[in-house]
């Protein structure tokens, strides 16, 4: 789920010459030749904005799959059995509230 995202071996500016950037790394690499022009974006920049575009929410949808299904059937697996959970925040939160309360 996350490969297609993004890379994480890529931890400096020169390990993009050595590892393929994601989708991550190809959205930021367009919005600086998009914001450092001039001019309207090119058609060129256009179509590949559309093509990241649809790539993030092929991504997105494959998240909420999973969220539903296998993620769904998991946490009603352990919560049958009386065993500690997986939780995913909601976009935006990080989760530490509810971790910092159950110390």
């Amino acid at each position: 789920m996350r490969d297609p995202l993004v890379n994480l071996t890529i931890s400096a500016n020169e390990d993009s010459l050595a590892y393929p950037p994601e989708l991550d790394a190809r959205l930021a690499f367009l919005a600086m030749d998009v914001s450092s022009a001039d001019a309207a974006p090119t058609e060129a920049e256009q179509l590949q904005f559309e093509k990241l575009k649809r790539q993030s929410k092929e991504l997105l949808g494959h998240w909420d799959d999973l969220q539903h299904g296998d993620l769904a059937a998991f946490r009603k697996l352990t919560s049958e059995n009386s065993l500690s959970t997986v939780v995913v925040p909601p976009a935006g939160q990080t989760g530490e509230a509810e971790n910092k309360d159950a110390h």
